[in-house]
């Protein structure tokens, strides 16, 4: 989604961002592929702060974080052209780990 590369970052509204892939491109979800769909723009300190500190932003988990960050992120974008099909929304948001 060239959108999100677009997009402040979702935690500090930066326009200078990084994509981050919540659980891989080739992650999948009830035989759903949401890992193409499920970025998030974060800046590169976040980013680290994510990956390397655990960071979850005021959230319990870092999912949680990534859950509602991208379903804040969805909801920003509707009416997109490339915004991921309803199934592909649900199956993020079903994510239990």
């Amino acid at each position: 989604m060239e959108e999100v590369r677009d997009h402040v970052s979702i935690v500090s509204f930066n326009p200078q961002v990084l994509v981050h892939h919540c659980i891989g491109e080739q992650g999948k979800h009830n035989k759903i592929h949401i890992g193409h769909d499920w970025l998030l723009p974060l800046t590169q300190t976040e980013h680290l702060a994510l990956h390397s500190h655990g960071a979850t932003f005021g959230y319990l988990t870092i999912k949680e974080f990534e859950k509602r960050a991208f379903k804040r992120l969805y909801e920003e974008l509707k009416g997109s052209d490339n915004l991921p099909p309803p199934e592909v929304y649900e199956s993020i948001m079903d994510w239990h780990r």
